[in-house]
């Protein structure tokens, strides 16, 4: 199919921007054929809840990987895709097809975390302009934003994030990453079972351990990290920013918020502490 052959309506400067760089990864792909063979039987799925840097490690093993399957997801569960058919669901039904062939030689899987509060913040602004248009978002003040976030439809987030390894990818992948310790000192973590293999790192480390980690799991190495989906690049910056800077909890809601499962297992006690001091109200200092 060219670019002569897709809708006006999809032709807009992203999606311009996003064939011109899967067709450049894919020419320097051609100079990376032996990267294409170390895991043509493996697939690498990057499969996250939303808003927790997944589109930079996408790009990255994109980057690196042009030719071999390399997929992405959120969600995966059948009430999802069925809920969500009106949008098509290809790629996720592509991603549940190749799941249970097991064709693959091995199933290999980055995901990552994030503080909840950051995360839902971030996901609430990536689909806001959903239900408004961004003209209108931009007009609003604290206390409607501050409605929008309080009253996130489904349809923006499933699972809560703190929900999302047990009712998303236990029971997709079989695998509960609860079972094993999480070493916070060197801030990732790789399981193994059977033919299935799992990198876990929280956003927040990142920048420090990204290439590491994933050069280590893959036993290839990373020398280049593709930052893409970043939010100052969006239009409604601005106004996320504002918010993020504005939005406080009192220190019994921090308190609960933050000695969930999945916060205790994948952050630091320093981390945590740190967390709680960001989104404090100044009257509970």
């Amino acid at each position: 199919m060219s670019i002569a052959d897709i809708p006006r309506k999809y032709l807009n400067k992203m999606t311009i921007v996003k064939l011109f760089r899967i067709l450049k990864y894919k020419l320097l792909g051609l100079f990376k054929l032996r990267n294409y063979r170390k895991f043509k039987n493996d697939i690498i799925l990057v499969y996250t809840p939303g808003k927790v840097g997944s589109s930079t490690v996408l790009e990255t093993l994109k980057y690196n990987f042009p030719f071999n399957k390399v997929y992405q997801a959120h969600y995966l569960n059948a009430e999802y895709i069925e809920k969500m058919s009106k949008y098509g669901m290809h790629r996720q039904r592509k991603i549940v097809k190749l799941l249970n062939e097991k064709k693959y030689n091995k199933l290999r899987i980055i995901t990552l975390v994030r503080e909840p509060i950051s995360q839902s913040i971030s996901e609430l602004f990536q689909n806001i302009n959903k239900d408004h248009k961004i003209a209108d978002v931009q007009k609003m003040k604290y206390e409607d934003v501050l409605h929008e976030y309080n009253n996130m439809p489904k349809t923006y987030r499933w699972f809560e994030a703190e929900d999302w390894f047990d009712l998303e990818f236990k029971k997709t992948i079989g695998v509960d990453v609860y079972d094993y310790p999480f070493d916070k000192g060197k801030g990732y973590q790789i399981i193994s079972e059977a033919n299935t293999e799992i990198l876990t790192i929280p956003l927040e480390n990142l920048n420090r351990v990204f290439m590491e980690s994933v050069s280590k799991f893959l036993d290839f190495k990373i020398k280049k990290v593709i930052k893409v989906n970043e939010s100052k690049d969006k239009p409604l910056n601005d106004k996320y920013v504002e918010f993020k800077n504005s939005y406080k909890l009192g220190s019994p809601e921090l308190d609960k918020k933050f000695s969930s499962k999945y916060v205790t297992h994948f952050f630091t006690e320093a981390q945590i502490g740190g967390f709680k001091d960001k989104w404090r109200r100044g009257s509970d200092d």
